[in-house]
């Protein structure tokens, strides 16, 4: 039985965040990668955040942003300098959004809202059919 891990997609479809599987997901055998929970990466500015186990996630962190999240280390679950001015760190859930204001999610494009040019122009077209 494979263990539990906190779902990133839902959470990423509610705040408008861009997610995709690493790399491995694909290779994996379908047998073997589940639903895919664990394969899930949240795209930041300044790194990427992933699951970690039932209760927690990870968050890597390049270049300067590596070290504002260093902090976390002391109340979250653990730290790791991963190369010259990179960092992970494991933390809750409920310190997501703490960890996200600092790694900035990309955010998914959202489509304009029409125009009034743009919805008379359409209504022109309509009107000539």
């Amino acid at each position: 039985m494979e263990p539990n891990c906190i779902d990133l997609r839902p959470i990423a479809k509610a705040k408008h965040w861009k997610w995709r599987y690493e790399e491995s997901f694909k290779v994996e055998r379908a047998e073997n990668r589940g639903d895919g929970r664990w394969y899930v990466e949240i795209l930041c500015k300044y790194g990427l955040i992933y699951p970690w186990s039932e209760t927690h996630l990870a968050a890597y962190g390049k270049a300067r942003k590596a070290l504002e999240i260093m902090p976390f280390h002391r109340p979250l679950v653990g730290w790791k300098q991963a190369g010259h001015g990179e960092a992970r760190v494991v933390f809750e859930l409920e310190r997501l959004d703490e960890v996200a204001a600092i790694l900035m999610p990309r955010m998914k494009r959202q489509g304009r809202p029409p125009t009034q040019a743009s919805l008379d122009a359409m209504r022109r077209l309509h009107e000539k059919a």
